[in-house]
């Protein structure tokens, strides 16, 4: 069954005043780390803060994607485009997330296959969606993007308890980080789907979860950049 809210118009207005604003605070806080991050790495060269900057990127063109606004605002007549931005813009989200892992836990240096295997899969998905936008398969492409949401949810977890179990820098924030993320994610699929009740605050799971595993993992590269410059002073 599908529950209808109907709204008297001021009521809608203030209801969309009140979007509006959320939304342009949840973005004004994404923007800010985007930019903060971003003078880190001019500054220091340190490719986890480039990597994490075009993360939480990929998560705004996510969510002006899935919310409506990039259809209303940016691409209004651009209709194919609308319909396959929104799969797209998660396989990039997720792919932008596990380079980000793989930088911030060194992974090519300290677990080369599971670096490999990031990346094989990554490349693999790129190439699918191509296929499958030239095909015009949406159906199939929104049944494989479902099932790669759902991999890189355990992916992120697992690498997070694999950072533990190695003792890597900033890998408690890193794990809790990545397991807020996906519980958000998980609520937005799930409300989106039907499984569970349809609301603002189960829709929007994605957006409330990304800005606290956001903030987490502005803390785990903190943790990581002053353990990492401890041990430069100590070898000097």
């Amino acid at each position: 069954p599908i529950a209808l809210r109907f709204y008297s118009h001021s009521e809608y207005e203030k209801f969309k005043d009140m979007r509006m604003f959320s939304y342009g605070a949840c973005l004004g806080f994404i923007l800010a780390l985007i930019a903060y991050n971003f003078m880190l790495y001019v500054g220091l060269r340190e490719k986890s803060h480039l990597s994490y900057s075009v993360f939480l990127a990929a998560f705004v063109l996510m969510a002006t994607a899935y919310t409506g606004y990039g259809m209303h605002y940016f691409y209004p007549s651009a209709t194919q485009w609308a319909q396959w931005s929104q799969p797209i813009h998660i396989i990039l989200y997720g792919s932008c997330g596990l380079i980000f892992a793989s930088s911030f836990l060194s992974l090519r240096k300290n677990a080369y296959r599971i670096y490999a295997g990031i990346v094989t899969v990554i490349s693999l998905m790129v190439i699918v969606t191509a296929i499958t936008y030239w095909l015009d398969a949406r159906a199939l492409m929104m049944k494989l993007t479902f099932i790669f949401a759902v991999s890189y949810s355990v992916a992120m977890i697992s690498l997070g308890c694999f950072a533990v179990l190695t003792r890597g820098k900033g890998a408690y924030y890193f794990l809790v980080a990545v397991i807020v993320g996906a519980v958000g994610a998980a609520s937005t699929t799930l409300a989106c789907l039907g499984v569970i009740p349809f609301n603002d605050w189960t829709f929007r799971g994605a957006e409330i979860g990304l800005l606290v595993e956001a903030t987490l993992l502005a803390l785990a590269l903190a943790a990581r950049f002053v353990e990492v410059e401890s041990q430069s002073a100590k070898m000097r």
